[in-house]
């Protein structure tokens, strides 16, 4: 229970400090994209209707075979925020985001 208290306070701080005042075409919400849908499920538990949520991963997908799709892609250049799970387990994101852009709107969520 303890690491999912701290989890969803780091992802608050997260979702809190990247808040930007200036309205988007999405009605003026956070555009988060999670990896995983265990990431997804903390930011749309923290970030509720705040934020404009696209996770990734399917239930019962396997990150390490992940490829990147242009809806990913997309998804991931128009984002505010990139919640990783981390701990090596989105390898293919590190090259996705050397072509798309965007390495320094990305949180890993393992280093707590």
């Amino acid at each position: 229970m303890r690491p999912y208290l701290i989890s969803g306070v780091v992802l608050a701080s997260l979702l809190a400090g990247c808040a930007s005042p200036a309205p988007s075409a999405n009605g003026g919400l956070l555009r988060v994209v999670a990896t995983t849908t265990q990431v997804g499920e903390a930011a749309r538990a923290v970030g509720g209707d705040q934020i404009a949520l696209t996770v990734l991963l399917r239930p019962g997908a396997d990150a390490h075979e992940f490829e990147i799709t242009p809806p990913a892609a997309a998804a991931i250049e128009r984002s505010d925020l990139i919640l990783e799970s981390g701990a090596g387990l989105e390898t293919w994101l590190e090259g996705a985001l050397t072509t798309i852009g965007g390495k320094e709107r990305v949180r890993d969520m393992s280093t707590g």
